[in-house]
């Protein structure tokens, strides 16, 4: 793919309708319900809410770009994880939409300097991608800045929360707080010199009875 070509240059406007059409039938209310357990991740139900809506969009504009991913917020990342550990539904799911594996790569952006560079260039062209499509920003503002996992958390120089978290994890004295500042999740994207290889995007071949 030339690098002059940004995501707006590959996105697929018919294909994007029909991806929406359909992931907009997929039920995740266990899921939304499960994000709400104290005990768990104790979300509202509007968070949870908002980013089933944001991952079905996520998904939808995944396919639109023929499976370059964007850099995912933290909340969508989440909710990624919930549909990935449904790994039966989730093999399903993948197959239906996109007729392959939808791998989840968690390295991009640690891989060096260079790496770290081109992950926060991917992340600038996701959320400006996802602001041209839905007239609003990816990242919250006031956590934009790129974040690992484990991230540090805003106003706690330093801080990374010491217990094992989940990913994005809850930040020390801040309630329920989330970042949902980019994630270091998405796997190839277009015109990105060094982006994580192609063959993450998805399996073009995919045997369903492995998901039986």
């Amino acid at each position: 793919m030339s690098a002059q070509l940004g995501l707006w240059d590959v996105f697929q406007e018919v294909a994007f309708k029909k991806a929406e059409a359909l992931v907009s039938g997929w039920d995740f209310s266990l899921t939304v319900a499960k994000l709400q357990e104290l005990d768990y991740a104790g979300w509202t139900k509007e968070r949870a809410e908002l980013a089933e809506k944001n991952y079905k969009r996520y998904l939808a504009v995944t396919k639109a770009l023929d499976g370059y991913q964007l850099v995912p917020n933290g909340d969508v990342d989440r909710f990624w994880h919930e549909h990935i550990l449904d790994t039966r539904r989730y093999a399903k799911d993948c197959y239906e939409l996109f007729g392959g594996f939808l791998h989840h790569y968690p390295f991009f952006g640690m891989n060096g300097d260079a790496d770290n560079k081109n992950w926060i260039n991917a992340a600038e062209q996701s959320t400006n991608l996802w602001n041209r499509l839905f007239g609003e920003h990816l990242y919250r503002l006031e956590v934009a800045a790129p974040q690992k996992c484990p991230q540090a958390c805003p106003g706690i120089e330093g801080a990374i929360q010491a217990a094992p978290q989940k990913c994005p994890q809850a930040c020390p004295g801040i309630d329920g707080a989330i970042q949902a500042a980019p994630q270091k999740c998405p796997q190839a994207c277009p015109g990105i010199t060094g982006a994580i290889d192609t063959s993450y995007r998805y399996l073009p071949k995919f045997d369903l009875r492995m998901a039986a």
